[in-house]
């Protein structure tokens, strides 16, 4: 009996062995080949993010979010949006913020005697020269009923190519402040179709110039977004990095800080090289830095 007894203690002892609840061990598989870095994501061309009037929203982040290229077809069209923007991440589908692609975006508009507060006026363009990468354009302008010669000057990267040629008339708008530091902003439309812009630019610590919006300014809704990327350190402490919520034609695409977009959908293409967009996380180490940085060219393309 004693013999029996000992053997069934060891066979309720041997069942009680192994990992304790909260202990079991394995693995988990993550099937890359299921996971794309491409990603589609378009809205109606509304946002979520509130801007107030520095241009900063005051929500959070727009529910739009892109990838290397995104596809999108209809009953009627097939549609294109390619941006340098964020990545999906697999397990969890949140938003992860893109790494710069280095996009450049610089320019330059040089008048006769002082800058301009305000220009709206109609100019030809006299001559387009290329010095790789650099783009100069000569205009012949009549800016308060007198001849006045405007030169641009833009480098862009990636993708530069020629947007304006001898003997093509435009209208220029130009906004200009200085409070601690220059703010511009500029708008070339056609001058035979003032809704279509051929290319715009900001240098400033808002998008858009008082007074107006990005439909009105550049020809296309854009929104300021916050909130996607986690703070890094900057020259006065924490610094954010900024998106644009470009929608044309009911389509939408975010362009990172540092990246560049394009958005395509017939009749042609809205590009933006955003080379900053970033805004210092309060309380800033600095009392003369702006409540934001923006430091982009755009383009609207009409045509194959």
């Amino acid at each position: 009996m004693r013999s029996l007894c000992l053997m069934f203690l060891s066979l309720a002892l041997a069942a009680g062995c192994g990992p304790s609840p909260g202990t079991t061990s394995g693995t988990t598989s993550d099937d890359s080949s299921a996971s794309e870095d491409v990603t589609t994501a378009m809205s109606d061309g509304t946002s979520t993010s509130e801007t107030g009037t520095s241009g900063i929203p005051t929500t959070g982040p727009t529910t739009t979010t892109t990838n290397d290229t995104s596809v999108t077809t209809d009953s009627t069209s097939a549609t294109e949006a390619t941006t340098a923007g964020t990545d999906t991440d697999a397990t969890t589908g949140e938003v992860v913020c893109g790494e710069p692609d280095s996009a450049v975006a610089q320019w330059s508009l040089e008048f006769q005697g002082e800058r301009p507060a305000s220009v709206s006026a109609p100019c030809t363009v006299d001559s387009a020269t290329e010095s790789p990468p650099e783009w100069t354009i000569a205009f012949d302008c009549t800016i308060e009923g007198a001849a006045q010669p405007v030169h641009l000057t833009f480098t862009r990267a990636p993708f530069p190519g020629q947007v304006f040629f001898p003997d093509q008339e435009v209208q220029l708008e130009y906004r200009s402040e200085q409070p601690f530091w220059l703010n511009q902003w500029f708008s070339i439309r056609a001058a035979f179709d003032p809704s279509r812009m051929l290319l715009g630019g900001v240098s400033a610590d808002r998008l858009v110039p008082d007074g107006t919006s990005a439909a009105e300014f550049y020809a296309t809704p854009i929104e300021v977004v916050d909130g996607l990327c986690e703070p890094s350190d900057g020259l006065c402490g924490l610094s954010e990095r900024l998106a644009l919520a470009v929608t044309w034609l009911e389509i939408t695409i975010e362009v990172f800080d540092g990246q560049h977009g394009a958005n395509s959908n017939l009749p042609g293409t809205y590009s933006v090289w955003l080379e900053t967009a970033e805004r210092p996380v309060e309380p800033a180490m600095c009392d003369d830095t702006p409540p934001a940085w923006f430091q982009a060219l755009l383009e609207q393309h009409i045509g194959p």
